[in-house]
């Protein structure tokens, strides 16, 4: 099976894919163009209802909605509680353990024990 190349008709042969999926390329292919072709018309139609020049989309509308009442339905459940804990405390265990590091550090910069020139970010 070939899957139809969008340039001058020339058939583009695709080997490595089953014919389930070389048929199922085929099938979004048509959809893309007949929805494409559906657009086209509609925003070019000079009659069109409506102001403000754009195509009400009831798909993007309902996107739109879900992310606008997102809250509104949430059920916190154990996991919406515990990966959002986890990724606090691996951010303050991080934090601690850059402090520690520093003070660490700074300890033995004040107390001599390492050279002025041996100094990690000795300009900062």
């Amino acid at each position: 099976m070939s899957v139809t190349g969008t340039g001058g008709g020339n058939k583009l042969e695709q080997y490595d894919a089953a014919p389930r999926d070389l048929r199922n390329i085929e099938e979004r292919r048509k959809l893309r163009t007949e929805f494409r072709k559906e657009f086209i018309k509609q925003f070019t139609n000079p009659h069109r209802h409506g102001e403000g020049g754009y195509l009400f989309d009831p798909q993007l509308q309902r996107w739109q909605s879900m992310r606008a009442q997102h809250w509104y339905y949430f059920k916190p459940t154990p996991k919406t509680l515990w990966v959002p804990a986890i990724a606090v405390f691996l951010c303050a265990a991080y934090g601690h353990l850059l402090a520690v590091r520093h003070e660490k550090r700074e300890k033995s910069y004040r107390q001599g024990l390492v050279s002025y020139k041996d100094r990690e970010w000795k300009f900062i």
